[in-house]
């Protein structure tokens, strides 16, 4: 069980707090500069498959700009990012990145995958890029929250959630409320 300490979507990073957790392994970060053509192995739970996969790969560029889908569905602009070859798969988000020394050089946060004929005619998703936060990006953004100070686009505390989805143009109805969600526990309905 985890609470939000606090995040920064522009970043894409957030700081949770475990709860009852102690004596965890942390990561070394990167101590020296990346640089194009450097190799990085993401590893995440690849395809939420419930266990820990390496992608392996190389930088491709630094400091880039990619625009993504947030988690409602709507463009994220990530800037200063890591793009390699690494074939890291959805579910991969939020895990690291090792240099060849072992050390973590950035955050896996994003993909982009095109569709190829598989066997027997299915299609197989590929990923042809993915994009990291750099560790010194992400650690900033941690040490913000930890002061307890708003600043910028970094929040502290969780983003507000009322589980709801809104129509109407002049004036707003709720369309529909998430089962358990706040918004329907404290009895509104579609």
């Amino acid at each position: 069980t985890a609470t939000v300490v606090g995040h920064d979507a522009d970043a894409d990073v957030a700081l949770l707090r475990l709860d009852d957790a102690s004596g965890l392994a942390t990561i070394t970060p990167d101590d020296d500069a990346l640089a194009v053509g450097d190799s990085l192995t993401a590893v995440g739970n690849a395809q939420g498959g419930g266990r820990l996969v390496a992608a392996t790969g190389a930088v491709t560029a630094l400091d880039q700009q990619v625009t993504v889908s947030g988690a409602d569905g709507s463009p994220e602009t990530l800037t200063g990012v890591i793009q390699t070859d690494a074939a890291a798969q959805p579910g991969d988000s939020g895990g690291p990145m090792f240099d060849a020394e072992g050390e973590v050089a950035g955050m896996t946060t994003a993909g982009s995958q095109t569709v190829t004929a598989g066997r027997r005619g299915r299609s197989l998703p590929v990923t042809t890029v993915s994009y990291a936060v750099p560790i010194e990006t992400a650690l900033g953004v941690v040490e913000q929250i930890r002061t307890g100070q708003d600043r910028g686009t970094t929040e502290v505390g969780p983003r507000a959630y009322l589980g709801i989805t809104v129509t109407g143009t002049s004036g707003l109805t709720v369309g529909s409320a998430v089962a358990d969600g706040p918004a329907a526990n404290a009895g509104l309905t579609a």
